[in-house]
Formats: structure tokens, C-alpha cells, sequence
């Protein structure tokens, strides 16, 4: 017992496991039962002790970040103190890495994904900002895309409160290695595909606060996917995070290419996709003349079991020559895979116009 209480020789490092260590610990105490009374109440001073250190090691466990044109290059916990804007991608470290936006902006200025995060990492998106601003978005006139937010009520529709991810472009990907040599469709192709106008993600991503807003794939002859996030891993966007106000547009009429997710794209290899938050006024515009499809899940485009606990609504589409459907969710198996679907949460007020409409809340084929 006298070990256990040595603090002195308990080493836990300054980590995302280190709270998991304590949790154990206390665990295993709960678990320890006692003849002696003295032996109880040297529990209940143990339990209370490793609960007070792991409030000591959550104070402390934040690194400060005030580089306002890139973000860090090795694995930790860090919380934003101002606006960052990047020229190209974050490429998220390699292991377990938590970023606080703390009420401020990451923007892409370049034409990449704001953010990468690669197989065998995780990122933890988090806004934990005592006070948060509500910012106020402006349409773009053809794509309706939201962009250059201001703190000022102008009489914009869109509001967002607290940090955003913003302004990422989405990138060309030919079925990289890390996909498993399949297409994000569950086929063999080897086409490119423009993907992850905000995050492109085929690790892990917790997406517990916080907007990501106002990021387009704007093309002419790829198949663009994911306006906001493009997911290829394991992705759980949490109640207080909103995937709102981003855009796909397909500009070119003599291409069939069509287009999917404009506001999260969940690939046929990815792990799992769980929505407890926010997909909203997210919009797809296509001038794609494919006889079959020109767009499909301005909200939700999947090719993968999902569950959706949260709120997807107020999704637009526009396809003037081709079809569009699924508006709100699409889900489709491409004949390879059986798929789970499981909704408590609403899928409602979404809209499109198409030379031919189906499912505007929701699609299955």
C-alpha cells in the first residue's frame, strides 16, 4: 500500500494515456477488498488521491500553440491561442494527437485539405473555449459554399459559434497504397479522385467540437468527394461538432464525372463512421451530363455501414443535367458489401433540383 501511495515513484507520462492509467489504477483499487477497517479508509484516501491527480494532470496537460502558420509536427495535446492559417495540409504526426481550437481559425490559404491524417494516426478535434464567438458566413453566389466569416451580423443566413476548419480546397488521390488498392466506390479502379475539401481522413478522427465550414472541391473532370470531410478510417463526429456550410461542385458539362458527399464522403474501406452532431447547408452543384448519376448525398454519401444519432438537414443539391438523389443520406453497396444503417437522430428539410430527383431524405440502393 505504501507503494501505491508513493506519487514519488508513480511515473505517468504527459499523454493522452496517462488519465487511462490512473482510470486503471482506480480500478483495480475498487476492485480490492479490504478485511480491516484501516485498510477502507487507506482506499478511500488512495481513491480520493488519484482522483484529485487526475484533475492535476488534465490542468496540465495542454501545450500552448501560438504559431499562426503551421501546426505541430510531433504527437501531444495542444490548444490554439490564435488564428493559424496554412499554405498546405496539416499532416497529422504519427500517434495520438489532441488540438483544442479553442475558439480560433485553421484555414488552408493553398489548395490542399486543411487537414491529413494518415493510417495509424488519431486526431482529437476539440473546442474547449470558455467563451465562444458566433461568426457570420457569406454565400458563395454559384456554389453556396460559406466563406470569409465575419464577427459583425450582416444579415447572412449562416452562423456558426466557436473554432472552424475552413477553406480547404480537397486534393487528387489515385487509390493511394493506404486505401488497400480499392476505390473509395469498393471497386478496382484506378481513377483519381478529388477528395477532402476540409479533412482527408484514413486514420482515426474524434471530431468532439468545434465547425468544420466553408471548404469546396471545385473541379472540372474528377469525381470530387467529400466537400468536408472525406473519411477512409474511423471517424466520430461528436454532439457539439457541425460539419456545415461546404460544397462540391462539378463545372464541367461535358464530363459524366459525378459527384458524392458534400459534407462527409464515407469510403467502402473505411472502419466505422458514428454522427451524434450537426451535417448541415451543406450543397453540391454539378453540371455533370452522366446518364446515370450526376450527384448523390449532398449530406451523407456512403458506401459503408454508418450510424447517424445527430442531425442532418438543410442540404442542398443541384444537378440541371443528370439525376441527383439522396439529398440527405445516400447509401449504396456497389454489389460488394452488406451495409448497416441505424438513424435515431433526423434527417429533414433537404432539398434538391435535378432533370431527375430521387430521395431527399434519403436514398438506398
Amino acid at each position: 500500500m505504501k507503494k501505491l501511495l508513493n506519487f514519488n515513484k508513480l511515473k505517468i507520462s504527459n499523454s493522452p494515456h496517462a488519465l487511462k492509467t490512473l482510470k486503471s489504477l482506480s480500478a483495480s483499487m475498487r476492485d480490492w477488498k479490504p478485511k480491516k477497517r484501516k485498510n477502507k479508509k487507506m482506499k478511500k484516501l488512495f481513491l480520493i488521491i488519484v482522483a484529485l491527480f487526475a484533475l492535476q494532470m488534465q490542468a496540465q496537460t495542454y501545450t500552448e500553440w501560438s504559431t499562426t502558420d503551421a501546426l505541430p509536427t510531433e504527437a501531444g495535446i495542444y490548444r490554439l491561442t490564435t488564428d493559424v492559417t496554412l499554405s498546405a495540409a496539416w499532416v497529422v504526426p504519427e500517434g495520438e494527437t489532441v488540438l483544442d481550437l479553442n475558439d480560433h481559425i485553421v484555414k488552408e490559404s493553398g489548395t490542399d485539405h486543411v487537414i491529413s491524417i494518415g493510417k495509424d494516426r488519431t486526431l482529437t478535434i476539440e473546442d474547449k473555449a470558455a467563451t465562444k464567438t458566433t461568426r457570420y458566413w457569406k454565400e458563395h453566389e454559384t456554389y453556396h459554399y460559406w466563406r470569409n466569416p465575419s464577427t459583425t451580423d450582416n444579415g447572412l443566413r449562416l452562423t456558426t459559434v466557436g473554432g472552424c476548419i475552413t477553406g480547404g480546397t480537397g486534393k487528387s488521390e489515385s487509390s493511394p497504397e493506404q486505401w488497400g488498392g480499392i476505390s473509395p466506390l469498393g471497386d478496382a479502379s484506378t481513377a483519381s479522385w478529388f477528395v477532402g475539401g476540409g479533412i482527408f481522413n484514413v486514420g482515426k478522427l474524434i471530431f468532439s467540437g468545434g465547425n468544420v465550414v466553408g471548404n469546396v472541391c471545385e473541379l472540372f473532370y474528377y469525381s470530387p468527394l467529400g466537400g468536408g470531410i472525406f473519411n477512409a478510417g474511423d471517424l466520430h463526429i461528436g454532439k457539439n461538432a457541425n460539419v456545415i456550410g461546404n460544397a462540391l461542385a462539378q463545372t464541367d458539362a461535358s464530363t459524366t464525372a459525378c459527384c458524392w458527399g458534400g459534407g462527409v464522403y464515407h469510403a467502402y474501406f473505411a472502419q466505422s463512421f458514428v454522427n451524434e452532431g450537426s451535417i448541415s447547408y451543406n450543397y453540391i452543384y454539378s453540371l455533370s451530363t452522366s446518364t446515370a448519376d450526376g450527384a448523390e448525398g449532398v449530406g451523407v454519401s456512403a458506401v459503408s455501414s454508418f450510424t447517424n444519432h445527430g442531425h442532418i438537414t438543410y442540404n442542398r443539391g443541384e444537378c440541371p443535367n443528370s439525376t441527383i438523389g439522396g439529398v440527405g443520406v445516400y447509401i449504396t453497396t456497389h454489389d460488394t458489401n452488406d451495409i448497416v444503417f441505424v438513424n435515431d437522430g433526423s434527417i429533414s428539410n433537404n432539398s434538391c433540383i435535378g432533370t431527375r430527383a430521387f430521395g431527399g431524405g434519403v436514398y438506398i440502393t
